[in-house]
């Protein structure tokens, strides 16, 4: 759990602690709606470690090497940023759309 680090360390966003959390909770939730669809429709979890291995790198490592930063872009791009949030709460909402691709979860006929 990412809670302690954000706390008592050094792994949080330019803002306060709070605006860490208000970013952070709903691209975790985000993030696990997506990687969950798509864990349950390709029947591996070697998609979601793949997804995550990339998601870090690109982010913490080939990220920051293509912007320069500022106030306003960190609050808005980067891991704590709330574009990244909204990103992936939309990307939640089209994949839960989808949910009865998921295989067994197809919706039976209504009975009568």
């Amino acid at each position: 759990m990412a809670f302690p680090p954000i706390l008592f360390g050094t792994s949080h966003g330019t803002g306060s602690i709070a605006s860490s959390f208000a970013v952070f909770i709903p691209s975790v939730m985000g993030a696990a709606v997506v990687l969950a669809w798509l864990h349950l429709v390709l029947g591996s979890i070697w998609t979601a470690i793949f997804f995550h291995g990339f998601w870090n790198f690109f982010i913490q490592q080939f990220y920051p090497l293509l912007t320069t930063p500022t106030d306003a872009g960190s609050m808005m791009l980067g891991e704590f940023g709330w574009f990244v949030a909204l990103t992936y709460v939309v990307l939640a909402l089209v994949f839960w759309h989808f949910r009865d691709r998921v295989s067994g979860r197809e919706k039976s006929p209504s009975p009568g």
